[in-house]
């Protein structure tokens, strides 16, 4: 089996990340018959006074467009992006909007640490598998400029 490991930056320590959302779990797949691309993920809102609200995200393209607009999850409440695209599942930035309040990550199977893989699929009709690993989280924090 051919499998790559993954970089998430920015990786929130403790402390950040009571200022941030966490995704948890998170899959990207390719789709062999249809060769479309769907993401799944569910997201938690870590903030003070945001009670940990959480939701489900989804949806699915087909490659090699890149789809830019925001989607909506099941809680409207949130939105998500991919702001430079997603052409690549092994590479992409997510970024998610809770409330005005936005937090990025990016996802990078080359950059070597052990938090997200793409796996030959196993299952039927799964051509690629991306998911976060085993006990794998991701942190989105806000980058202030």
């Amino acid at each position: 089996m051919k499998f790559t490991l993954a970089s998430i930056l920015p990786f929130a320590a403790a402390a950040s990340a009571q200022n941030a959302l966490r995704v948890e779990p998170l899959s990207v797949k390719i789709l062999t018959e249809s060769q479309t691309a769907r993401i799944d993920f569910t997201v938690v809102d870590l903030r003070e006074g945001q009670g940990g609200a959480s939701t489900t995200c989804s949806t699915a393209w087909t490659p090699p467009t890149q789809p830019t607009s925001p989607f909506a999850c099941a809680d409207n409440a949130f939105s998500f992006a991919f702001p430079n695209g997603i052409d690549d599942v092994e590479a992409f930035t997510l970024s998610v909007t809770h409330l005005g309040w936005t937090g990025t990550a990016a996802l990078n199977t080359h950059a070597g640490m052990a938090v997200y893989g793409c796996f030959v699929g196993e299952e039927p009709g799964v051509e690629r598998d991306c998911h976060l690993l085993e006990g794998g989280h991701v942190y989105l924090t806000s980058v202030q400029i």
